[in-house]
C-alpha cells in the first residue's frame, strides 16, 4: 500500500486490488488496468488528462474517505500542485505490485 499526503496534510491510502479496479471503472468511467495495443497501458493517459487523474484517486481513496466523511469536493481541493505528482507516482506504483512480473516491469518502465 503507498501513501501520499494532499495540501490539507491528509494522508491517503492508495490501495488496488481487483475491488478498486472496479470501483474506478465504475465511478471514474476509467479502465485502470487497460492496456491500448497502440499506445500501452491506459494509465499513462491520465498524465494529459489531470481532472480525470483527480476523478480516478477519488475513486481509489473512496472507502478512507467515506469513512473520514470528506466529499468528492473537498477530496479533489485538496489534490493540487506537487501532490497531483505524489498520488500519481503512489498510484502507479500500487498499480505495479497488483501486476505479476513482466507487466509489472512494463508498467514502471523497466
Amino acid at each position: 500500500m503507498k501513501t501520499f499526503k494532499d495540501n490539507k496534510g491528509r494522508e491517503w491510502k492508495v490501495v488496488i486490488d481487483t475491488t478498486a479496479l472496479g470501483r474506478v471503472r465504475d465511478l471514474a468511467g476509467f479502465q485502470l488496468a487497460g492496456i491500448d495495443k497502440a499506445s500501452g497501458f491506459k494509465v499513462s493517459e491520465l498524465n494529459d488528462d489531470l481532472v480525470k487523474l483527480v476523478d480516478v484517486l477519488c475513486a481509489l481513496c473512496r472507502p478512507q474517505a467515506e469513512q473520514e466523511k470528506i466529499s468528492d469536493e473537498e477530496f479533489a481541493a485538496g489534490i493540487t500542485g506537487d501532490v497531483l505528482e505524489d498520488a500519481y507516482c503512489a498510484m502507479i506504483e500500487e498499480l505495479a505490485s497488483f501486476f505479476p512480473g513482466a507487466r509489472r516491469r512494463a508498467i514502471l518502465g523497466w
